[in-house]
């Protein structure tokens, strides 16, 4: 076990000591002995510090050790100088003797145990159980997903609902039966996200010696086998409400294909994810793979319609093995009889059915009847022996799958994210190197583009007493904080802080410490308040926030930042506009050279462990926090929580520096040493309940508080430490110490002083008349820098712009070649559709990948930059919209070219002029949709479960899917409030408009006419009706006549009720749904986040 700033108590709970100095062994022994032996070695220990601070510093900097007067003999400097004086004593040699016998009970000669304690089968057996147990306790994910299963069965149940056997439902049909293709392929993806949710404990557990990565991956394959079927029963209603065949072979083979291509994908994108080290960059390989998935499914382009060089790509797919299946299930075993529209020729004088024909794909001349069977071969190209095939195709892909799954979790590794580096953010050539860095390595510009403003030695640094010139005194008096159920977290809590005076608030576990320290920076969020605050005797200014620091105990900072940009932002933000930008940089450079982080600010702050150190991140708050210059106060969260003894006290230090240069401190400190409690002037400590038992000066050395202790219980020991002498007696039971301080000449001596801090002073005030204001930059001010800080934050991340780069560029590519150069005959007409169609399928992708950016930024603002007044929270919203726009049309300008002429779609420049923009306004409508649903959610999880329901509706109503001259009446009415309706019907006809058509002859309908007629003359009172469309192929034919059931672009499109007329107007209601959304994310942002905060402040 490593220990930070352990108590002497801990420590002698410990057999043995390892310590290490930068990877050499300087110690390893009994730890009753340990202090012994580097006292031997010649260095001296204080009587009241503690043993692990001691320790520790045989480790760390060679400055925080003190050598004893009476050496003879030089005491070790350097890790090797440790190593070397601890192979030389007696320690080592018994190391060395205890590590050559055997364990104790270990079998002789028994070189085959295995490394875990059960066999394989147990381990699989008991992986499999822990998942079932993980399925029925995390009950808001399972019934987050089958509710949003059922949500969607129903909504495709009542959308397709009742269909008849007639051949206009065929279509309608198979588009449900894609629906649920698609349903199982969403579900099926949401497996990469949860590989890595689980992924930190695999490692753990695997590094223990639990079991084998494989016994995991088996056990979790075993748990999903029944579990995946439940789900699959959730989207029953779908199978019901459509009036699927009503027989039970029907229905449990639609159940068994449909369950056996879930578990098939199921583990295919488990896969994925178990050969990708961050789930960013799965997102990728994930969107393109359920991409190309979902158009290779057969139903966007027929088997006969696609392309030869991409087709094999459907041999490669679950999803396709499954339609292929269901559909023949479903469609293949019914007999269609043709609908009114569908039979040629039509009308009053067409009475003879051995004279018509039924105009879909399959039907016999002279027959009105289509068989399922046919329609299916010839349209789709689907064969019924392929029915149970398919399924043990899928078989095989889960088998195949779940090898590969178990290999792979074999081999997994711990990320490089997990190794301590730093990365800095590259410079210009002209740029100086810094001494502490390699010449060869890159050092960044500064922002502030003047090397004048950069101090050149340190005797040109301003002196540290110029850090703040104020007299403001902060005071509380009487504060409670009382939540509903009448339980008091604050009572009766009152003090100051005054300038040059750096006070700690201590108290053990659940004392009240960070909620008095909330409470005082106005961040509390719960409860009710009651007593006050006051500045100067008066109440505080709206300005409190920006005026005051608060470091955060887990220092939050955007990671993709460097340490200099962090405090020039808050410099250029939270400092006055009256002071000049170049006063603002050169006290921001004079902050790195006080916190000595100059070789450190070009560092990407990056994320713990995977950028600074914590020392480092614990600097870089402090230093973020005083560029603002805080003239009222410094409040600290825990500044040396996580840190060992020298780094603790190095912060410690720093800290009574800032004091000692007039500023004012309140800190939060948990057991600190001896070293560092005696840095601090006055001490408010707290017992449970939040009440104070001591406020007051701790004395030289501690004295003054702990004379008032001993007053009333024991003394503190020459060799304690004072801090864990006030902890242990405060929490003694049998004193009332709330009491005894109200009742003790002290509190009535503080209680003095306070009133005379109460009182009005005017003259210490310093308001100026723009000092008052929330936030010191003007609004404009803060759009340029906050988005300036956005910009960089997005380029910095490369895997997010490479991948939508990517992303864009392959499913371009891909769009392309599976619709290339399309000719004008029916196939490719609908091609020409669906081509449209896949370009919409990109969204949710894009989405998944946009939504995180957005809720990181806002992150950062609420837990930060809200209450420390950086910037207003209408700032953050419309900087977060603006940043993603250029990357977005960047991406959509990447796709439509590679897209749009592939396919061979009119070059003209009206035609192409007006596809690029409707696209480059579909790459903004998924932008804004994305930011929406982010806004919407509190989590990134959340939000991108959410998504694959958004989606899932908008793309439903698009049209192509679900026409509306088919849609039930009841669902009519969303086509006009579905905004990619609007967009398909735009960019659709667009692409469809005068193409002249011209049926292939496997496309034309056969029909025969009665002796004496020509084809011409006996359909030509049906073409003379207004509702016919399409042309003879062979008009002077005197058999049989050859029906294109579409003439020209137009027609085709009327079957989704689409008109080119629209076209103009689409172009302005799809704007309108854009702003639309990003308004609504602003609003969502204020009403969910904002407004609720502003409203628990009130309270």
């Amino acid at each position: 076990m490593s220990l930070y700033q352990a108590s002497d108590v801990a420590v002698s709970m410990f057999d043995k000591i390892l310590v290490l100095n930068d990877g050499h062994i300087a110690y390893y022994g009994p730890a009753t002995s340990a202090k012994a032996y580097f006292e031997s070695l010649g260095f001296y220990c204080s009587p009241r510090i503690s043993v692990s601070d001691f320790l520790a510093s045989m480790s760390g900097d060679p400055t925080g050790r003190k050598p004893r007067d009476d050496l003879q003999r030089p005491v070790p400097v350097q890790p090797a100088d440790f190593e070397a004086r601890f192979r030389e004593s007696s320690f080592y040699q018994q190391t060395v003797s205890e590590a050559a016998k055997p364990p104790q009970g270990a079998a002789s000669g028994d070189s085959s145990a295995s490394a875990y304690a059960l066999p394989l089968y147990r381990q699989v057996y008991e992986c499999t159980v822990r998942h079932y147990q993980d399925f029925l306790t995390d009950r808001a994910a399972w019934i987050a997903e089958a509710g949003g299963t059922i949500v969607q069965a129903l909504l495709l149940g009542t959308l397709f609902r009742n269909q008849r056997a007639v051949t206009e439902g065929l279509y309608t049909r198979a588009s449900a039966l894609f629906f649920c293709v698609l349903i199982m392929g969403l579900q099926a993806s949401a497996e990469f996200g949860n590989t890595f949710v689980q992924r930190p404990i695999l490692l753990k557990q695997k590094a223990l010696r639990f079991y084998r990565p494989a016994a995991y991956a088996l056990g979790q394959i075993l748990a999903d086998v029944p579990w995946k079927f439940i789900f699959i029963l959730y989207s029953l209603p779908i199978y019901w409400m459509i009036g699927f065949q009503r027989t039970a072979g029907s229905f449990f083979t639609w159940l068994v294909c449909l369950y056996m291509g879930l578990m098939a994908l199921s583990v295919m994108f488990r896969a994925i994810a178990v050969f990708t080290n961050s789930i960013n960059r799965a997102i990728l390989p994930v969107g393109l793979l359920l991409n190309v998935l979902i158009i290779y499914t057969g139903f966007y382009i027929t088997p006969p319609g696609m392309k030869f060089w991409l087709s094999w790509i459907r041999y490669l797919d679950p999803m396709y093995y499954t339609f292929e299946s269901i559909a023949l299930n479903e469609i293949g075993s019914g007999s269609y009889a043709c609908s009114l529209h569908d039979i040629v020729p039509r009308g009053e004088l067409y009475n003879e059915k051995s004279f018509q024909a039924c105009a879909v794909s399959g039907s016999v001349a002279g027959q009105l009847n289509l068989s399922g069977r046919l329609y299916l071969m010839v349209e789709y190209g689907f064969k019924d022996f392929h029915l149970w095939r398919n399924v043990a195709i899928n078989a095989a892909f889960f088998v195949f799958f779940s090898i590969v799954v178990t290999i792979g979790m074999e081999r997994f590794r711990h990320s490089s994210e997990q190794m301590a580096t730093i990365f800095y953010r590259k410079l210009p050539s002209w740029a100086n190197t810094s001494p502490t860095r390699p010449a060869d390595t890159e050092e960044p510009q500064y922002v502030t583009d003047s090397k004048e403003l950069r101090p050149s030695s340190d005797s040109e640094m301003a002196p540290i007493s110029c850090l703040n010139n104020t007299q403001n005194v902060f005071a509380w008096h009487e504060l409670s904080l009382e939540l509903d159920d009448r339980r008091h977290l604050l009572h009766q809590v009152s003090g100051w802080l005054q300038p040059g005076k750096m006070t700690a608030l201590m108290g053990m576990s659940g004392a009240g410490k960070t909620t008095l320290l909330d409470t005082l920076a106005q961040r509390i969020q719960i409860g009710r308040i009651s007593g006050g605050l006051y500045l100067n005797g008066q109440t505080l200014p709206a300005s409190m926030g920006r005026r005051t620091g608060f470091v955060h105990q887990n220092d939050i900072h955007l990671a993709s930042s460097t340490v200099r940009e962090a405090l020039q932002l808050s410099a250029r933000l939270r400092r006055s506009e009256a002071v000049p930008w170049k006063e603002k940089m050169h006290h921001v450079e004079f902050l790195i050279r006080l916190l000595e982080i100059g070789d450190i600010a070009e560092a990407i702050i990056g994320v713990p462990g995977a950028g600074l150190n914590l020392e480092q991140r614990k600097r870089v708050s402090i230093g973020v926090e005083l560029a603002a210059k805080p003239d009222i106060v410094l409040f600290l969260d825990e500044p040396t929580s996580g840190l060992d003894g020298n780094s603790a006290l190095s912060i410690v230090q720093l800290m009574r520096r800032l004091s000692d240069a007039g500023q004012t401190i309140l800190c939060t400190i948990h057991q600190p040493s001896a070293q560092m409690i005696e840095q601090f002037d006055n001490l408010l400590l707290l017992v449970p309940g939040g009440k104070t038992v001591y406020f007051g000066p701790l004395g030289s050395q501690c004295q003054t508080i702990i004379d008032y202790f001993a007053r009333y219980t024991r003394c503190c020991r020459e060799t304690e430490n004072p801090a864990d002498y006030l902890l242990e007696v405060s929490a003694e039971p049998d004193v009332d110490w709330f009491q005894t301080w109200q009742q003790s000449p002290e509190y009535a001596s503080t209680q003095k002083q306070l009133q005379h801090f109460l009182q009005s002073q005017e003259g210490n005030a310093l308001f100026s008349s723009g000092s008052d204001r929330a936030y010191a930059a003007s609004y404009l001010e803060q759009i340029r820098v906050v988005t300036q800080r956005a910009f960089a934050n997005y380029w910095r991340d490369s895997d997010y712009v490479l991948g939508k780069i990517q992303l864009n560029v392959w499913m371009g590519l891909m769009n392309g070649l599976t619709f290339l150069q399309l000719s004008n005959d029916l196939t490719d007409s609908r091609g020409r559709m669906f081509s449209i169609f896949v370009g919409v399928i990109t969204g949710p992708v894009l989405s998944l990948q946009i939504e995180p950016r957005f809720i990181l930024l806002r992150d950062q603002f609420l837990s930060r930059e809200n209450e420390s007044r950086v910037y207003h929270w209408s700032v953050f919203t419309v900087t977060a919209l603006l940043v993603e726009i250029p990357f977005t049309l960047l991406g959509g300008l990447i796709y439509w070219v590679l897209w749009y002429y592939m396919v061979g779609y009119f070059t003209i420049s009206t035609r192409a002029g007006y596809a690029f923009l409707m696209y480059e306004l579909y790459s903004l409508f998924v932008a804004s949709i994305a930011q929406l649903t982010a806004a919407l959610f509190p989590t990134v999880l959340a939000a991108q479960v959410a998504t694959g329901f958004v989606w899932l509706v908008i793309n439903t109503f698009n049209g192509p899917l679900s026409p509306p001259p088919l849609t039930p009446r009841g669902w009519r009415w969303f086509y006009n409030i579905s905004p990619l309706f609007y967009f398909i019907e735009g960019i659709g006809t667009n692409a469809m408009h005068s193409l002249q058509i011209a049926c292939r002859d496997t496309e034309l309908t056969t029909f025969h006419v009665p002796t004496g007629e020509t084809c011409a003359s006996y359909a030509a009172e049906f073409f003379a009706s207004g509702s016919s469309t399409g042309y003879l192929a062979n008009p002077d034919a005197t058999e049989e006549c050859h029906y294109c059931a579409y003439a020209d672009g137009d027609q085709y499109v009327e079957q989704y009720a689409m008109s080119y007329s629209q076209r103009g107007n689409n172009v302005g209601i799809f704007i309108g749904f854009i702003l639309f959304n990003y308004t609504m994310a602003v609003l969502a942002t204020y009403l969910i986040f904002i407004f609720k905060w502003r409203k628990q402040r009130r309270t």
